[in-house]
């Protein structure tokens, strides 16, 4: 838990993962284990994945919700970084560093992986790990 007594969950999802049903079933178990807790979701953006659905879903049960999208893409109300950060030329590097600041943000991990690889989600797995912070993949 972090300093201010928020517990930080950052969530995201492999690029081919489509199974919003667990998606919801562990926003549900996380509401009930931490009703009396403030939970923040750290998500890490986009518009059409998993991570668009996590964020949806989110709202839905009423978690306070932040992400970090990589600074070539522009910023939306739920971003974390600074407006400056946003609408940068294309870098690979951007996503690499939007998944460590993510990373560096929570107090947990939980990756969604279905049958494709871990992918990008690997990055933000080690730099937690390297952080000595939990992650489960599910």
């Amino acid at each position: 838990m972090s300093k201010d007594g928020v517990f930080r969950i950052a969530m995201l999802g492999t690029k081919y993962y489509s199974n919003v049903r667990l998606v919801k079933d562990t926003l549900f178990k996380l509401k009930q284990q931490y009703k009396d807790t403030p939970v923040k979701i750290i998500g890490a953006g986009g518009n059409v994945d998993i991570n668009k659905k996590i964020r949806n879903q989110s709202l839905e049960f009423g978690f306070d919700y932040v992400e970090y999208n990589p600074g070539y893409t522009g910023r939306n109300s739920y971003s974390g970084m600074p407006a400056q950060y946003y609408n940068k030329a294309y870098h690979p590097s951007h996503v690499s560093h939007s998944l460590t600041v993510l990373s560096r943000a929570c107090d947990v991990m939980i990756i969604f992986k279905g049958e494709d690889s871990i992918g990008v989600c690997e990055i933000a797995q080690k730099e937690a790990n390297k952080l000595k912070k939990k992650v489960v993949v599910l």
